[in-house]
């Protein structure tokens, strides 16, 4: 971390230096004390008591100094005691639910005072501490009695350590000010953690309450913007930048580019680095291209909040180097800086300015100048990261503005009759969202979203090409959101629009004027118009000039055919299919999406840049596969035919088997990898959809997208090219097929573990595992779940499989082959164009609230098992130990399903089930079941739990359960939930061992016994009989 982030809550001195100072000066006093004898008994007995006093003193100010130094040193070896400077900005506050006078707000940020009640003890009321600094709003302008809003922002500056945000809080009082100016009453207040608030989402909404008796009463909801965030030195690292179809600076056609990069200067912070210094950097040149790669462009600071580095804009200028004339510009771009540290991706389209002048402002002098991206890596970020895509204006640039005001009589998707919505307002590659108001049909939002207006230079023309305003309305639910309606506004509609006022929120509070449009927009659903209403004023700020009209910007994205030169093509491409394939399956050439609005296929599909963390393809299978699959009749109400674009599978997170393929295909494409989506028949006969890509050494694989697994067949095609395959081993992850990995155990399987197992039972529960993730598929193998494949498809064409067989076993893949791949798209030189903005793929959820789910989840089945027992007079006990094991067992399953458990890996599996085993009770039988869910919905889940298994149930009063939580965070905020619950039994009684050995010896000795003195007789029979023998003799 940068020193200029953080500071010691001490200040540091040079305690040793002013010690021998103090020493110095005693001795010195000490040797003028012994040069004056003349002094009286009186006068040497006061210097004397002096002496003691200052040395006294002397003592306490070094015990003092030594305190603070050991103090310095522990504050030094424990961070969390540093003091961090954090930036506070409050904006848009909104409220609505009041019922006083004249409601105003008071903001307290942070502060320790207490007030501390002694009297019980004898003492009294005790106030320690301070107050936080204090923000008070004014009068709000529009208060109608219910609701209204707030014109003030403010904004502060202030340190605390990491400590000190998790014991300190936000307060927000809301008071009725009366007439006289004086503060007449209290009507609630409401407390936000400082640290949750830093690791929160910057659109918040608290409700205040009072309280009164026993009782709480809510007095007021409020909404804001809240930035809390730490000033930070950002070094952002930018590498692995390249340019496309740059323009021919000189006379061979070609270019000798480089790339110049900066961040605009701000000169509050002077002295800080990143504040005015060291925001730009160069490449070197890329000699004799159009198509440049820089493998390292440099580095920039940046001083400030990861917000504002956020709504900043990276100025990108390409250069034609030149060794002796001027370099020349031959491109130029401002790209967004929104979204960098999460996904690591920037890209924007270069426009060169031409003409006489420089400044030449003419938009019929702008060009197209070509394509530039690249990665960008924050090498140090605050620990603490605030969430939320908000966008702040910049002083003198022009933004469209859409004000989402209210919605009316939406449908209710919720058990509870309710809803939970929000909106996602769309236009020129921008995504916004309001906040969710829940538990309404009549949901009130007021909040004004704005876009900037990415243009070279203001134009009718420019604004006509960037389409009309799409604005989604969705419900949020934990197992992924619902579709309410969407409903687009045109262009043309704000250019015609009523003048009125409006303000910039610019700090001026001046209003100016603009043209506004105000529409209750019915929402469309099903390609229906709905009795849903959303209510909305738009406008752009500054206002446009008044001869820009947009006529020519219609309305457009609800039931839109397929384009016409893709219908035609279409009946002259089936004449070359067989017949006898054209009726065993479907070859489809579109799909139509949630607005019915008709796709070619290729269309749906392009390379998205993926973040710098994200570039393992296992990952990305993983990833897709934890969104959860729904079929099209329950997301739209019967319509099963719907192929949803990328963007709204992504607001959505739930589809169908075509969604999660082409996300997959879009983001391999991204990795560079040949990726192609796949349709066909499965052997049930229903159509179904996988994804496909081909490797160097000509294998092909399948990805299944409803498992997860992979389908390996070998030798099914040419392989590439010498450049293409060392393109693609440049790329592609190392993977060998001819190893299947270990494999996965069952989903639903039960561990039935002994504490006091034998070896063998112990080598049996180690390898009840039988789904594999890989599998390389022969001839003497189980053949692919596909039946048939009848067309592949990619971002640039789409093939029809005319080969004699349409089994995917017996098929050769190399599509260049025309006998056997009949193209869509003839020419090579014609371009497919998406219809949608590249998907963006989100960050992953944070881990602090990662933890706080997977706690709260947790916590809510041993309730919920307790809760249930305890209605049922059962005795509910949870075991304190075994659930970090299981955690971490969690794990493991986790990194297996993901395919990164090597063989070492396993052998951590292996010790821990052991240590599972050796942790619980002694003497009790353990069943347990790991499950693995793709949603979050805490309630639905431990449905599930209740209805498969039955362990809430045991009657054995000396039952005992064990429950363990673990949560992966991918992105998209994507979670894969691993829940264990297991119950252990005692083992019916048995005899000891040692009981059943005594018993043993005692029949042994008892045996040996009865031998002995059976021999005994024997032998003293038989000299009995020898001895009346011999008597007889002697008497004869």
């Amino acid at each position: 971390m940068a020193e200029s982030n953080s500071e010691l809550s001490l200040d540091e001195k040079s305690d040793g230096k002013e010690i021998e100072m103090d020493n110095d000066n005693n001795e010195n006093k000490d040797q003028i004390n012994n040069d004056q004898p003349h002094e009286t008994t009186h006068d040497q007995s006061l210097i004397n008591s002096d002496k003691k006093d200052k040395d006294k003193d002397k003592k306490d100010k070094d015990k003092n100094e030594n305190e603070e130094l050991s103090q310095t040193v522990k504050l030094i070896e424990n961070p969390e005691q540093i003091r961090h400077k954090f930036k506070l900005r409050i904006d848009k506050i909104t409220f609505r639910g009041c019922q006083i006078d004249n409601p105003r707000l008071r903001f307290i940020l942070g502060g320790n005072f207490k007030i501390v009640d002694k009297r019980h003890l004898g003492g009294q009321i005790e106030k320690t501490g301070k107050l936080g600094k204090k923000f008070t709003t004014g009068k709000s302008p529009n208060y109608n009695g219910g609701s209204g809003s707030f014109s003030n922002t403010f904004t502060t500056k202030r340190k605390f350590s990491y400590q000190e945000l998790k014991e300190q809080n936000l307060t927000i009082e809301l008071f009725d000010k009366s007439c006289c100016g004086f503060k007449s009453k209290n009507h609630g207040d409401v407390k936000i953690n400082l640290e949750k608030l830093a690791n929160g989402n910057i659109q918040q909404t608290v409700k205040t309450e009072i309280h009164e008796k026993n009782s709480h009463k809510t007095t007021c909801e409020i909404s804001f913007l809240c930035y809390f965030q730490e000033i930070f030195t950002f070094n952002l690292h930018f590498y692995c930048w390249r340019g496309r179809n740059l323009i021919a600076a000189d006379s061979d056609g070609t270019s000798d580019p480089y790339v110049h990069m900066k961040i605009s200067k701000t000169f509050s912070n002077f002295f800080k680095k990143g504040g005015v210094f060291g925001r730009k950097c160069s490449s070197k040149p890329d000699f004799n291209t159009l198509q440049p790669y820089w493998d390292d462009v440099g580095r920039v600071s940046y001083y400030g909040i990861r917000s504002e580095l956020e709504n900043e804009d990276l100025i990108c200028t390409v250069y034609d180097w030149n060794r002796i004339e001027k370099d020349k510009v031959i491109g130029h771009s401002e790209i967004e800086m929104r979204g960098f540290a999460d996904t690591g991706v920037l890209q924007g389209a270069l426009y060169l300015k031409t003409g006489e002048q420089e400044g030449e402002t003419n938009p019929s002098n702008v060009k197209d100048a070509g394509y530039i991206d690249g990665l960008v890596e924050c090498e140090d970020i605050p620990p603490h990261c605030q969430y939320g895509d908000i966008i702040m204006l910049k002083p003198g640039r022009p933004y469209l503005a859409v004000e989402v005001l209210r919605g009316s009589n939406l449908n209710s998707t919720d058990a509870n009759g309710f809803t939970d919505a929000y909106v996602v307002v769309e236009w020129d590659g921008f995504r916004q969202r309001t906040k969710v108001v829940e538990r309404s049909l009549n949901p009130q939002f007021m909040e004004t979203l704005y876009f900037p207006v990415k243009l070279p230079f203001m134009s009718e023309a420019g604004l006509v090409k960037k389409g009309s305003i799409k604005i989604t309305v969705l419900d949020q639910d934990e197992k992924g959101d619902d579709f309410l309606g969407v409903a687009y506004i045109s262009l043309k509609s704000i250019a015609h629009g009523v003048t009125e006022k409006y303000d910039p929120h610019d700090g001026t509070n001046v209003q100016k004027e603009t043209r506004v449009y105000t529409a209750s927009l019915q929402l469309v659903f099903n390609g229906e118009l709905t009795e849903q209403y959303l209510e909305t004023r738009s406008w752009f700020q500054p206002a446009l000039p008044n001869d820009f009209k947009l006529e020519n910007a219609d309305l457009f994205g609800i039931k839109t055919p397929l384009e016409e030169k893709y219908r035609k093509r279409e009946q002259e491409w089936k004449k070359f299919i067989p017949k006898t394939h054209l009726e065993a399956v479907e070859y489809p050439i579109s799909g139509t999406d949630e607005n019915f609005c008709e796709h070619f296929i290729p269309t749906y599909m392009q390379p998205i840049l993926l973040p710098h963390e994200l570039r393992d393809k296992q990952e990305i299978i993983r990833t897709v596969k934890c969104i959860p699959f729904e079929n099209d009749e329950e997301t739209f109400n019967g319509r099963d035919d719907v192929w949803c674009s990328p963007n709204f599978f992504l607001d959505l997170k739930k589809g169908s088997a075509e969604e999660h393929a082409m996300l997959i295909v879009n983001m391999l494409l991204g990795l560079g990898l040949k990726a192609y989506f796949c349709y066909g028949k499965t052997y049930s006969g229903d159509p179904h959809t996988w994804v496909m890509t081909l490797a160097s050494n000509g294998s092909v694989s399948f990805y299944e997208t409803s498992t997860g697994k992979e389908y390996v067949l070998k030798d099914q095609w040419g392989g590439y090219k010498d450049s293409e395959q060392s393109l693609y081993d440049a790329l592609a992850t190392d993977t060998d097929l001819d190893q299947p990995k270990k494999p996965l155990s069952k989903q639903n399987d039960e561990l039935e573990l002994d504490s006091d197992v034998d070896e063998p039972v112990k080598k049996k529960i180690q390898t009840n595992t039988n789904l594999p993730e890989i599998e390389v598929l022969t001839e003497n193998r189980e053949k692919l779940p596909y039946m048939n494949l009848s067309i592949v498809s990619d971002n640039t064409n789409l093939w029809a499989n005319i080969q004699p067989s349409l089994d995917p076993c017996k098929i050769d893949y190399d599509l260049s082959d025309r006998s056997k791949w009949l193209p869509f798209i003839e020419s090579v030189d014609e371009e497919v164009k998406p219809f949608a903005e590249p998907s963006r793929i989100r960050p992953k959820v944070p881990a602090g609230r990662i933890d706080l789910m997977a706690y709260q989840l947790q916590s809510e089945i041993v309730a919920a098992y307790k809760n249930w027992r305890h209605g049922n007079h059962m005795r509910t006990y949870f075991h304190p130990k075994l659930p970090g094991v299981m955690k971490h067992l969690l794990y493991y399953y986790e990194m297996q399903a993901l395919g990164k458990l090597d063989s070492s890996g396993h052998k951590d599996l292996l010790i821990w089930k052991g240590k599972l085993t050796a942790a619980a009770p002694v003497g009790y039988s353990f069943v347990g079941v790991p499950l693995n869910f793709n949603y979050t919905d805490n309630k639905k889940i431990i449905k599930f739990l209740f209805e498969k298994f039955d362990y809430h149930t045991e009657v054995n009063p000396d039952v005992c359960f064990a429950c363990s939580v673990y949560i992966k965070s991918y992105f998209n905020s994507v979670c894969s939930v691993w829940v264990f619950i297991a119950k252990m039994v005692p083992k019916p009684k048995e005899k000891k061992k040692e009981e059943t050995k005594k018993e043993e010896t005692k029949k042994k000795t008892k045996t040996i016994t009865i031998i002995i003195t059976i021999i005994i007789t024997i032998t003293i029979t038989i000299k009995m009989i020898k001895m009346i023998m011999m008597m007889n003799l002697n008497w004869i």
